[in-house]
């Protein structure tokens, strides 16, 4: 038989520095699993680095939260979008506060 798990509840906020100190802890929680694939800001300047790339029209980045804690559970950044009549982006996910990583 195949365990199954409880699906996690989530609504999308739009990253911003008021959780600086959450997605700061949460990266050097999960920091050891992601290497080598991936690199998340991992001190204030990069976080920060990352909030004012997200202001660019190209990108876009989401914080995951749970609805039932509001906690961080992941990032979703939109890398190099196209506006207009042709939309299109790429796109990037993490789930840290899981220790799992993937990229679509």
């Amino acid at each position: 038989m195949v365990a199954r798990r409880r699906a996690v509840r989530v609504y999308l906020e739009a990253a911003s520095r008021v959780r600086e100190a959450e997605f700061l802890a949460r990266v050097s929680a999960s920091q050891k699993l992601h290497k080598p694939w991936l690199a998340a800001p991992h001190t204030r300047e990069h976080f920060r680095d990352l909030i004012s790339r997200s202001r660019k029209p190209s990108q876009e980045c989401f914080f995951v939260c749970a609805i039932e804690t509001a906690e961080l559970v992941g990032v979703i950044n939109l890398n190099e979008v196209v506006r207009g009549m042709f939309q299109a982006h790429i796109s990037a996910t993490t789930r840290s506060s899981l220790s799992l990583a993937w990229a679509t």
